[in-house]
Parts: C-alpha cells; sequence; structure tokens
C-alpha cells in the first residue's frame, strides 16, 4: 500500500496514469486536501486502494494512509515556478474568484512574483519544502518556518520512492522496479505546460527574484537529486 504527495507541477498526473496503467485504475485513487478548509479525512474511505495521491502535505500521509510507503517526485524550483505561472496562466479556466488563477492571467511573470499575495506564494515560495515539512496551505502550518527545510530533509528520508522531474523516464523505471511491475512500452506525458519560455530565456532580475522566494526549495531539491544519483548507476543519472 502506497502514498503519492503529489507537488504540483512535478509530473503528477503523468505518474497517476502510468499508475492506473501497471496498478489497475480501480485501485488508485487522487485526493485534494489543498482547500483553504478544515478536513476530516476518514481513512477507511480509501482503504481498498493500492495507491493514494494528491495534493497534500506529509503531515496528512498517517491521517488518511496510516502504515503506507511514501512517495513522491520533486522538480527544479525555478523551473517548476515558471510552470506553474504559465499553467495558471494559459491552461487554467478564467476564475476572479480564484486569486492566484486571475493574477497569472491578468500580470505579467515579474508582476506575479512579485505581487505578494499570500494565495500566490503559496504556490511559488519554497512548495515543495513545505508540502514535505508540514502542509503546503500556509495557514495550516505547524512547523515553523525556519525549521521547515530541516523537517523537509528528515522527512524526505522516510520515503521509499523519490522521482526527480528532470529524469522522468529514469525515474518511472526505478519506480516500476520499486514497485515490482514491469515499465510501460509508452511513458505518458500529463498535463504538460502550454506554451511558456525556458529558464534560459529570462532576464536576470526574473531569475534571482525568483531564486529569493525559493532557497529552501533549491536545497531541498538538490539533497533530492543527489539521493537519486546515488540510487542509480553513474552512467544512467547522467
Amino acid at each position: 500500500m502506497y502514498i503519492f504527495n503529489h507537488i504540483p507541477k512535478c509530473g503528477g498526473l503523468s505518474y497517476r496514469a502510468l499508475l492506473e496503467e501497471v496498478l489497475g485504475r480501480d485501485r488508485v485513487e487522487h485526493i485534494s486536501i489543498n482547500l483553504e478548509e478544515e478536513y476530516h479525512p476518514d481513512p477507511d474511505a480509501h482503504r481498498r486502494y493500492t495507491m493514494l495521491m494528491g495534493h497534500f502535505g506529509v503531515k496528512w500521509n498517517e491521517i488518511v494512509g496510516p502504515g503506507r510507503e511514501w512517495m513522491t517526485a520533486l522538480r527544479e524550483p525555478i523551473d517548476r515556478v515558471v510552470s506553474t505561472y504559465y499553467y495558471w496562466r494559459y491552461n487554467a479556466a478564467l476564475s476572479p474568484e480564484s486569486p492566484w488563477l486571475h493574477m497569472a492571467q491578468t500580470m505579467s511573470l515579474d508582476e506575479f512574483i512579485d505581487s505578494g499575495h499570500y494565495l500566490v506564494l503559496q504556490g511559488i515560495k519554497n512548495a515543495q519544502t513545505w508540502q514535505l515539512a508540514d502542509d503546503p496551505r500556509w495557514r495550516y502550518h505547524t512547523v515553523p518556518e525556519q525549521d521547515a527545510l530541516a523537517v523537509a530533509k528528515q522527512n524526505l528520508d522516510k520515503f521509499s520512492f523519490v522521482g526527480i522531474y528532470e529524469q522522468f523516464e529514469r525515474s518511472v523505471e526505478c519506480m516500476c522496479k520499486y514497485l515490482g511491475v514491469t515499465p510501460p512500452n509508452r511513458v505518458p506525458r500529463v498535463n504538460v505546460t502550454k506554451t511558456r519560455p525556458a529558464v534560459s530565456e529570462l532576464s536576470s532580475a526574473t531569475i534571482d527574484a525568483i531564486t529569493e522566494l525559493n532557497t529552501a526549495d533549491i536545497e531541498l531539491y538538490k539533497y533530492a537529486l543527489r539521493r537519486f544519483c546515488s540510487e542509480v548507476r553513474p552512467s544512467e543519472a547522467a
């Protein structure tokens, strides 16, 4: 039995499509605990599923799915922020009721990054660290900010599988080996962000602004990448 903390824009829906193929669609459930509300999930409602996936922090893992093996995937933080902005700008439906979407669809990338709105920052400021340390929703944090990176690293050590977005195909191979299933002939790519610039095309000022918001995520990503590379042969991780 497994639980997959799906960090937004880290390939989670591609993993979901793959897992549904190798485990069976009726054995995988995707749930979300990310709205601005209190949750009181019943773990008994999920026991029949082999895999639980969703946008929720690790503090929910033992509540939603006690005793399960933990899985997740991370992405290079600057690229993840850029992907998030352009996904919200072009892939999501116009929604003035959702400030983060409305702002992405009406502001430039630089304006968006500098907006300071907490619901925007919740999605683009050290979001990977918070999801793996506690809860991605700022209102429900229980870990002090100065401790978040250390706690996220400690939690990451508890994960049985940690994929890397930039090495998706190799991550899929490692995940299938871990699950004891045969990798599919074709690895699915789902929910890809539409037209967007590469990080290399951004101005240095834009990159600096995103970097300043993601110092913890950058360190956490390096930590995860070192782990990933240590678990595969050097020639395969290159």
